[in-house]
């Protein structure tokens, strides 16, 4: 494993989240964050540049280049529909750089052990952030800007980054499927507990569903009946122990499902009824509007409706139809694919199952998420014959430490 890259990668997920806030990490606005991201994108790529991989590079992108298509073509739909000029949506549009993050991962080309000991360490970080959070706040600075990515309410003692730590989870609870490791059996064990204490109900259901058909259907280890009684009766235990949350879950979700004021309704009945004024917003979508241009995002957040709250519609509200087929597209042939890996298959199921809520990826840590899962698919079913593989890694995935 190579440490200069595990390294590179762990602080690349500092400056994303923005050092979760800590009152010591430099505090910087939206501009300044992007410009510190991409000089430190570009030192990567500096680093470990070889243009040997262009072609590879190139080859592997095409998919990326159909979402950043459709994106360039919603700044038209802002032009046409909302006078939106062509300045005004370069500057707007800034953000979308973080795009770029795919073609450095492939010059990087980070092994898949890399990638996970990152995200397990970026989770341990995480576990220590909610723990500060919740004894000491003074350790944090918020300001107006600050997004917490937390659905439908604003506390402040959600960690942003939950998505990426069902990436390790479905990792090593894919190798426990042929083997029950102590380390392996901790790992998921923080993995999962972090998603639980966060409470954010698409990735719980999601990855506790994945957990169990994991454990019930998929193991493949000796003794699987001794297995499957001793996980039933732990299960069983742990459910006694949080009952009364799971159940206060479910209520809330049931009483938000039945209420018009809910923000998800209110979101839903404004993009299928409201969100489009012309034709073409259909297909383009109405573009990433600036508050220079109109007051309508403002004027929908007052009012609870957001993209972020509406995933895959979300998305498609701005950037078009285009970017959605891509994400589409990637997750099926994934599922398709019997040679992928099943935890990759996990986290294009995860992507399906949460497209209707948490699989918006216009904001940076979520579309994070989709660009390792991207990665992930190219790592182990390359788009290109020439493989990014490490030896071994295709067929014994799972029998890697």
């Amino acid at each position: 494993m190579d440490k200069r890259k595990l390294i590179y990668l762990i602080f690349l997920y500092v400056i994303i989240f923005n050092g979760w806030q800590l009152s010591f990490y430099p505090q910087m606005n939206s501009e300044l964050s992007l410009f510190i991201l991409l000089g430190y994108m570009c030192l990567g790529g500096f680093i470990w540049i070889d243009y040997r991989k262009k072609n590879y590079v190139h080859t592997n992108s095409i998919p990326l280049y159909f979402i950043m298509l459709g994106i360039f073509l919603s700044a038209f739909s802002a032009l046409l529909v909302y006078s939106q000029s062509i300045i005004q949506s370069v500057i707007t549009y800034r953000t979308q750089l973080y795009w770029l993050l795919l073609p450095l991962l492939l010059y990087i080309k980070p092994t898949s052990k890399e990638i996970m000991t990152s995200l397990v360490i970026c989770t341990i970080m995480m576990w220590g952030i909610y723990i500060l959070k919740s004894y000491a706040p003074t350790y944090f600075s918020y300001n107006q800007t600050t997004l917490i990515m937390k659905q439908g309410t604003d506390d402040i003692g959600y960690v942003e980054g939950l998505q990426l730590t069902t990436i390790p989870l479905y990792y090593y609870l894919d190798k426990l499927r042929f083997t029950i490791n102590r380390r392996i059996l901790f790992i998921v064990i923080i993995c999962y507990s972090f998603i639980f204490v966060m409470q954010n109900r698409s990735f719980l259901f999601v990855s506790t569903l994945f957990l169990i058909y994991t454990f019930v259907v998929k193991i493949k280890i000796k003794h699987k009946l001794l297995f499957f009684t001793i996980f039933m009766f732990l299960g069983f235990l742990v459910y006694l122990q949080t009952m009364e949350l799971w159940q206060a879950l479910f209520e809330e979700t049931k009483e938000q499902i039945n209420n018009d004021d809910y923000n998800r309704n209110k979101s839903f009945m404004y993009f299928f009824t409201m969100a489009n004024p012309h034709w073409l917003t259909y297909i383009t979508g109405n573009g990433l509007l600036s508050s220079h241009t109109t007051s309508l995002v403002q004027d929908l957040m007052d009012m609870g409706i957001y993209n972020s709250d509406m995933g895959f519609i979300g998305y498609w509200n701005q950037y078009g139809i285009i970017p959605i087929l891509v994400f589409l597209w990637l997750c099926i042939r994934t599922l398709k694919n019997r040679k992928a890996p099943y935890y990759v298959q996990l986290i294009a199921c995860q992507i399906l199952l949460c497209s209707m809520t948490t699989s918006y990826f216009g904001v940076l840590g979520h579309a994070l998420f989709f660009i390792l899962f991207y990665y992930l698919c190219i790592y182990y079913m390359p788009l290109h014959k020439k493989k990014i593989l490490v030896k071994n890694d295709y067929n014994n995935y799972h029998k890697l430490p």
